[in-house]
């Protein structure tokens, strides 16, 4: 008889739009910014703001966003992502002590959550670890998947035993697994050169609010720093992605701080994201992309470089696999 423990493991990030044109992305928006954990004002009054002036204005700069990145293939987010799920999929099957069924899935794109619930329903699943691909916590994204979650089950009829994954952000094996992806992009010379960590930026409402986010990035980069050997100075953290300009975020802001590197002499930046665990437009586009193309001529002869994402690497894979069976 297999002793096996059968488990769902439903893995949540945020999700892209499906094509890169203007309908795709207007549906796309339209879920993003109905959550209320995005904008936080009453349906009735933002519903026709949203309707009839956001998305009639932001799509088209948005759309070009996403045709500058996409591949022959598709989006570089979905192929990650997909590509992680078959891989954590396969550490189970191979190494792991439970039966696993491993989804991939998104809070406002496609497979959804419910999409995965309803799979793990299907298949008579009563235990699930549902696992938000941020490794801070923080209250646009966790916290939001929490919420979708809880609507979700009673209306599924759904009543699995869950164990929620809240933050990894200390998790010795995820540290290890970023610090092994920056080390060899680090320059040799560390001399005149800085680790510059960017994370996306979150509302300072929120964080009056008593969100725990920019407490787990400082510590979070202090922990990595450390399992790099990295020394005081040589190292700090930024913010990017600030997308509402009706509300104050949290900083020092990328631009801002790059500008005081510059200033300090630092002569070869290198830039990681990681509250991000797969490539996007975030991190293709606004860092390595555009942020690559201002700083051309400040930082020339590869002194500025841009280190990806942990996406499916095995360190990655082993790290998420640990997170999960700790739940069990």
């Amino acid at each position: 008889m297999d002793s096996k423990l059968s488990i769902g493991i439903l893995l949540v990030n945020t999700g892209t739009p499906e094509a890169p044109t203007k309908d795709a992305v207007v549906g796309y928006l339209r879920r993003f910014l109905m959550d209320r954990r995005i904008v936080n004002l009453p349906v009735l009054l933002w519903r026709p703001v949203l309707n009839g002036i956001v998305l009639r204005i932001r799509p088209a700069k948005t759309v070009g966003i996403y045709q500058r990145i996409w591949t022959p293939e598709g989006s570089p987010y979905t192929l990650h992502s997909e590509a992680l799920e078959r891989a954590l999929a396969r550490s189970f099957a191979e190494k792991g002590d439970v039966r696993a069924l491993v989804r991939m899935t998104h809070r406002y794109g496609s497979p959804s959550m419910a999409d995965g619930l309803r799979e793990f329903q299907q298949q008579g699943i009563g235990r699930l670890v549902v696992l938000p691909l941020y490794p801070q916590q923080a209250f646009p994204t966790t916290h939001s998947v929490h919420d979708e979650l809880m609507r979700l089950l009673p209306r599924l009829s759904y009543g699995p035993d869950v164990s929620f994954v809240w933050d990894y952000f200390d998790d010795p094996a995820w540290l290890h697994a970023l610090a092994g992806s920056i080390r060899p992009h680090l320059p040799q010379d560390p001399s005149k050169a800085h680790l510059l960590l960017s994370f996306h930026s979150v509302p300072l409402k929120d964080v009056r609010r008593g969100d725990p986010y920019p407490r787990q990035v400082e510590e979070g980069a202090r922990a990595v720093a450390d399992v790099l050997g990295l020394p005081e100075g040589s190292f700090s953290v930024a913010y990017q992605s600030q997308f509402d300009d009706t509300q104050r975020w949290l900083g020092p802001f990328l631009h801002t701080r790059i500008e005081e590197l510059k200033a300090q002499g630092v002569e070869n930046l290198r830039i990681v994201c990681p509250g991000f665990s797969v490539d996007c437009t975030e991190t293709l586009y606004d860092i390595e992309k555009r942020l690559r193309g201002e700083l051309e001529g400040d930082f020339p002869d590869g002194r500025f470089g841009y280190i990806p994402c942990l996406n499916e690497s095995p360190a990655h894979v082993e790290a998420l696999r640990g997170i999960v069976e700790a739940q069990l």
